[in-house]
């Protein structure tokens, strides 16, 4: 069925509102060497994204997109492309846009750029993948020298404008992402994760930095931040928004804020290890994820930031999850692993997890 042999039966018991509840995560393991890094769904379909490479900022590589209907067992989708990392994917519209970038990171010489790519979620079932569009990096305008060397992080959509985080920009699409504008941040910020709620976008990046937009993404202002290491995840629901990252010496950043974004407050963390992506239940209670308890363990606390409340979930897979999404009732937790020897991209997902 897709499935990894014997993953379908682990059994996790965690407090939640006073009860204990049954958590059967199960895995899926590709049959290449590599890590997904995100996940986005139209309801239906949920297409998990990422690249053959095992090491970042991923030399040369190529590509991966897996897909799940249902209930079904994952399934590779042919984008035909054979070149560029993809990093990003976002629902919006009818639309999945996938982002990443497109080249060598890690060759002076060769010009890379950012990589966006759309197909139409009424025909993410057909086969062939049906309308599967070209990459859109051509048609992004105000693209010069400037912009090799950058890919898109993260994406996001807020009902009639879609925003990618770029390696040190941001690029606007209002015709459904068939062609992206640039747009500067603020001065030395480097994005690497963004949310939308209405006509606010709220961009997250290294060094603890954070900015807001409520021009659906033209102009940003910076926000005061409480911690100097990069966020790597940011999750939302109504004025509440947790951004978790790196370590910081004292367990692992995650901040908070109640009003939208503008201010924000530093809360506790009961482990001191990195987290990729964490996943907003309700408004006070999340699903973080990231990096190993131990070398076949996956990382994963759920709790209250607010008040600083964690319970640590063991996902016994070898799984270092690269970030957190609840889509529907489902939460997907995809990743990769250490293995020196090539791991395949791996996913685990609960199917009901509220």
């Amino acid at each position: 069925m897709g499935y990894a042999a014997g993953s379908n039966t682990l059994i996790e018991y965690v407090a939640r509102q006073g009860l204990l509840h049954f958590f059967p995560w199960r895995l899926f393991k590709a049959g290449d060497a590599g890590r997904l890094l995100d996940v986005a769904s139209d309801g239906v379909f949920a297409l998990a994204v990422g690249s053959d490479s095992t090491a970042l900022p991923f030399p040369a590589a190529e590509h991966r997109v897996y897909r799940r209907h249902a209930k079904e067992p994952w399934q590779q989708v042919d984008t035909g492309l054979t070149t560029g990392a993809l990093e990003a994917a976002v629902w919006g519209n009818g639309l999945f846009v996938l982002g990443g970038g497109n080249g060598d990171l890690t060759d002076p010489f060769n010009i890379s750029q950012p990589l966006l790519m759309r197909f139409d979620s009424v025909h993410v079932g057909a086969d062939p993948m049906g309308d599967f569009r070209l990459p859109c990096w051509g048609e992004v305008e105000g693209f010069d020298i400037d912009d090799v060397r950058v890919r898109v992080h993260a994406l996001a959509w807020n009902g009639s404008v879609f925003c990618a985080a770029a390696s040190d920009k941001v690029y606007r699409s209002v015709n459904d992402g068939l062609n992206w504008s640039l747009h500067a941040v603020p001065a030395g910020m480097l994005p690497r994760a963004i949310l939308a709620r209405g006509a606010r976008f709220i961009l997250f990046g290294e060094a603890g930095r954070i900015a807001t937009s409520d021009d659906d993404g033209q102009t940003w202002i910076e926000r005061v931040s409480p911690v100097a290491v990069a966020l790597h995840g940011a999750s939302q629901n109504g004025a509440v928004v947790v951004a978790v990252g790196e370590a910081t010496g004292a367990g692992a950043a995650i901040v908070s804020s109640v009003d939208n974004g503008v201010t924000w407050v530093q809360c506790a963390n009961p482990e001191n290890l990195a987290l990729r992506g964490v996943a907003a239940l309700s408004s006070s209670r999340f699903l973080a994820a990231g990096d190993y308890f131990s070398p076949d363990r996956a990382y994963a606390l759920l709790g209250s930031p607010q008040a600083d409340q964690w319970t640590r979930i063991t996902i016994p897979f070898d799984l270092r999850a690269e970030q957190v999404r609840l889509l529907g009732k489902s939460v997907f937790v995809p990743g990769g692993s250490d293995d020196p020897f090539g791991a395949p991209h791996r996913i685990a997902w609960h199917d009901n997890f509220r």
